[in-house]
């Protein structure tokens, strides 16, 4: 769908009969590096759907308030926000010991 027929990207990979013997890992990379973000956007489309598939097959949707879900999805967040800590992380920085 996305190699196939389109002889830019086809260049990147070897023959479609070699193709079953290379990781899939290597392969999905290889997919996204060349063809970018039309990949990605696919993939979560995909994953989505099946997501939601499982969600309505085994019924493991909740109700919830807006308010808690809010909430909820505010406090997964992960803050970008330089704290106390951050200079530990600086190359060649050193621990103080007292």
């Amino acid at each position: 769908m996305f190699i196939s027929g389109n002889e830019e990207r086809e260049k990147y990979f070897p023959i479609r009969k070699e193709m079953v013997k290379l990781p899939r890992e290597w392969l999905l990379n290889m997919i996204y590096s060349v063809v970018g973000e039309d990949f990605k956007k696919h993939v979560h489309e995909c994953m989505d759907a099946r997501n939601e598939k499982i969600v309505d097959k085994k019924n493991l949707s909740i109700g919830l308030d807006p308010e808690i879900m809010k909430a909820f999805q505010n406090s997964t967040h992960v803050s970008i926000q330089k704290g106390s800590s951050a200079s530990m992380i600086k190359i060649g920085s050193k621990r103080r010991r007292t």
